[in-house]
């Protein structure tokens, strides 16, 4: 039998001091490219940090200022408002602007209160059923 091919590595990076020029619904094109847009690169409030993981059970502390998360295409987060996973907890199918704002209109904990994360692979759609 062959062995299980290995889980889906998820990235995320954190921007601090951003608003809703950070578009939760835009992909960077490549990842880590400023050319798709704000907060796809290492610019505009970049705050220095990406997270890499293959294991959706392990929380990963972040930088402390997080306004908006960039998650790589098919994964999501999930966000807490203390290190380790602990307090309140939100999860997000695809990038979030933890800030909320008017362009986010998922709840979210507030600018600069999330303090772990933990990412995940999202399931690939069903296929489609044969018409009968």
């Amino acid at each position: 039998q062959a062995p299980a091919p290995p889980p889906p590595e998820c990235v995320a990076r954190g921007y601090e001091s951003v608003g809703c020029n950070c578009d939760p619904a835009s992909e960077c094109s490549p990842w880590g490219s400023r050319s798709g847009g704000d907060c796809c690169g290492d610019d505009g409030g970049y705050c220095g940090s990406e997270w890499v993981s293959t294991d959706a059970s392990t929380w990963i502390d972040t930088c402390t200022g997080l306004d908006f998360i960039r998650v790589s295409p098919g994964c999501g987060v999930e966000v807490a408002t203390e290190t380790g996973g602990g307090g309140e907890t939100f999860t997000y199918d695809s990038s979030v602007l933890v800030c909320g704002y008017e362009c986010e209109p998922r709840p979210t904990p507030g600018c600069d209160r999330v303090r772990s994360l933990r990412l995940f692979p999202l399931a690939p759609p069903p296929p489609p059923h044969p018409p009968f």
